[in-house]
């Protein structure tokens, strides 16, 4: 391997060793070979015609008081510089009894080019040649030792620390030419930093880049996409009944999936714009494993269940003894309230304080404003004294039960409605109840507690504005309502079809001008 070595890189490597500083100091750009009978493009397979002897003038880097780099330099040790080869080199390393592996080679080559780099420019041509030379050097040096297995050099060591060593190094150039950082531009911007394309500089450069102003460099990492490692169960069907060696005791069924998920149908909107389409919304099931017919037997089943419990069977005869008179042959005589003559004064006396004492006008009451000569008892004869003061009727009951707060018509509301001026009926009823409100809050030693004229001015608004909202069109609300419904599904995915926006598919304005232009030509084209 050592004369593979040599053979291959003192064809184009040359470094040399100053005696002075007691250790290898390695500053001498790469030169090229003095002889001729070796071409460095037959050594290098890279594409293109690549020569160091074309491309790299080696006078420029003369080594002042050193001599010429030549077969006329000694090789004495007295200080003076002196050219080191491959070969010699290995040699120098042999006699101070030291592990000699391709981890040398690369720091030669990597500084030698580092130091002939720098004298270029990064936009130049050779800068860019270097660079390449420089990668394809480190490629041919891992594939020569790669290919030569790396054939033990020195077998009086011992085999275990010669292979650390080796693979030690092979993990240093590994690493250097695979995990390599690059350079690009940013600028710092009010968002964050805006990145720009990469910078031209090699991997060798020492130089730091030059930017100017608020431009900036970053180094970037390489993204090394490294292959999932899959076991025989993902690949294999047959084992997927054993579990897998890396699935945590918690994963159970991991791989299972419902065949109802594959045939369910996402949700949809239904658009109306046709005339034979279907409103309502509709599901296709088909493949489903549970079909729509028995999903609808278990639904009415539990509704009519439901029903069933809500529902309020009437007794019978409840309400007979309203309408029932009494006979006076068979009944026994007892003294009551109905068989009693009763004034005026008694009968408005005996009316519960619950009902109230003035009934709205829409609501019509049999109890309310009672007449004295329904009870007159001279007038009238004793049937109709009896028939006059019976218990209400049914429906007069179903009336006065169905009353509430709301049911009550002022004045001002009919003719509010009559004149069409409704809504400016509601603006000063609000006023007034602000006002209100602030009267009863900004009255010093008053319980907060609501008047019944508050509270009769905020059921009138309330009756108004449920009434104009009750008898209102989509014309008066002057709002774009979307006709469309969501399909009803069986099951929940956990989203909903998202609200389509109306300007997506509308027409630009230039287009609904030329449209509204044709219409009305079309208008005016008399009739033939």
């Amino acid at each position: 391997m050592e004369n593979t070595l040599v053979r291959l890189y003192a064809d184009f490597a040359a470094v040399t060793e100053t005696t002075s500083h007691g250790l290898s100091v390695l500053t001498l750009p790469l030169l090229p070979k003095q002889s001729e009978n070796v071409d460095v493009n037959d050594i290098l397979s890279v594409p293109g015609e690549i020569s160091i002897k074309s491309k790299i003038d080696a006078r420029a880097y003369d080594i002042p008081k050193h001599g010429s780099l030549g077969e006329e330099t000694g090789l004495d040790g007295t200080g003076e510089g002196r050219l080191l080869t491959p070969e010699s080199k290995i040699q120098d390393l042999r006699q101070q009894d030291k592990i000699v592996g391709p981890l040398l080679f690369y720091h030669d080559l990597k500084l030698a080019f580092a130091r002939l780099i720098s004298g270029y420019n990064q936009q130049s041509t050779e800068y860019a040649e270097l660079s390449s030379l420089y990668k394809a050097s480190v490629d041919l040096l891992l594939r020569e030792a790669n290919r030569l297995n790396l054939v033990q050099l020195t077998p009086d060591r011992e085999l275990d620390q010669y292979l650390l060593r080796i693979s030690q190094g092979f993990q240093v150039i590994s690493a250097e030419v695979m995990v390599s950082n690059s350079e690009t531009f940013y600028v710092s911007a009010a968002n964050g930093p805006l990145f720009m394309s990469a910078t031209n500089k090699a991997l060798i450069d020492p130089r730091d880049t030059a930017v100017a102003g608020s431009v900036h460099t970053v180094k970037l990492l390489p993204h090394i996409a490294r292959a999932s490692e899959s076991t025989l169960g993902f690949t294999s069907l047959l084992n997927q009944r054993f579990p897998q060696p890396n699935a945590t005791p918690t994963d159970m069924l991991s791989h299972f999936v419902h065949p109802n998920s594959y045939t369910t149908v996402p949700p949809m909107w239904i658009t109306g714009k046709d005339d034979h389409d279907s409103f309502a919304p509709t599901v296709d099931s088909a493949g489903a494993v549970v079909s729509a017919k028995d999903s609808a037997s278990v639904w009415a089943e539990r509704n009519e269940k439901y029903k069933q419990n809500l529902e309020i069977k009437e007794p019978p005869n409840r309400y007979n003894y309203v309408n029932s008179a009494p006979n006076p042959e068979t009944s026994t005589p007892r003294t009551s309230a109905a068989h009693t003559p009763l004034s005026s004064t008694e009968a408005t006396s005996q009316i519960p304080n619950s009902i109230p004492m003035s009934m709205p006008p829409a609501v019509p009451s049999a109890v309310s404003n009672p007449s004295a000569e329904m009870f007159n008892a001279n007038t009238l004869p004793q049937s109709s004294q009896i028939s006059q003061t019976s218990p209400l009727s049914r429906s007069d009951l179903e009336l006065l039960l169905r009353w509430t707060p709301y049911s009550f018509v002022d004045d001002d509301e009919m003719e509010a409605c009559k004149s069409n001026t409704e809504t400016e009926l509601v603006s000063r009823l609000l006023l007034e109840l602000q006002y209100m409100q602030r009267e009863r809050l900004a009255a010093p030693g008053v319980e907060l507690e609501v008047g019944e004229s508050e509270r009769h001015v905020a059921l009138k608004i309330s009756n108004i504005l449920t009434r104009l909202i009750s008898t209102a069109n989509s014309e008066d609300i002057r709002l774009q309502i979307d006709t469309r419904l969501p399909v009803i599904m069986r099951n929940y995915s956990g989203s909903l079809p998202a609200v389509a926006d109306p300007n997506l598919n509308a027409p630009p304005p230039q287009y609904q001008q030329r449209l509204q232009s044709l219409q009305n030509m079309r208008q005016r084209r008399p009739m033939r």
